[in-house]
């Protein structure tokens, strides 16, 4: 019989699970992805793009995942795209520099899963910097945060 703990998301959400029983409150948990979307990111361009959580829940980020076309609408493996994302209300960015896109997003079919879900509060935000190193070519550019809304509530 496999155990929550064989799976590190799931043990992840049992973790976050007791703990909100523990404060008196019960976890509701939903799928639930958002998207970054850069149409288009210009050649040797820089973009924001923000998310931010509803008021009634937070989210927990399980898996990224990109999907990159040229202006002909041909997909692009390897975009040559440097991403860094901040966490809005604390200012931190969850790296030290840009980092190379296909370092931290997969692709639908293999999506980059974090070895540990980051997690956005109710109400807070985040905001995905992306920068086009190609001096020539524009690319169309969807992000995806793929992961879980967190609803709490009383115990009852």
């Amino acid at each position: 019989m496999f155990k929550a703990t064989d799976y590190p998301i799931n043990a992840f959400l049992d973790m976050m699970a007791q703990e909100a029983r523990a404060k008196g409150l019960d976890l509701e948990i939903e799928p639930f992805g958002y998207s970054a979307e850069f149409t288009p990111l210009p050649a040797a361009g820089t973009l924001n793009q923000v998310n931010a959580t509803d008021e009634d829940s937070s989210f927990a980020c399980l898996k990224m995942m990109q999907s990159a076309r040229d202006a002909g609408n041909a997909i692009i493996p390897y975009p040559d795209v440097l991403v860094t994302i901040t966490q809005d209300a604390s200012g931190r960015a969850m790296m030290d520099r840009p980092v190379q896109i296909n370092n931290i997003f997969g692709r639908g079919q293999r999506p980059f899963e974090l070895d540990r879900p980051f997690v956005i509060g109710p109400k807070a935000s985040w905001t995905t910097t992306v920068q086009n190193v190609d001096a020539v070519n524009p690319v169309t550019l969807r992000l995806t945060y793929w992961g879980v809304k967190l609803y709490s509530k009383p115990l009852q």
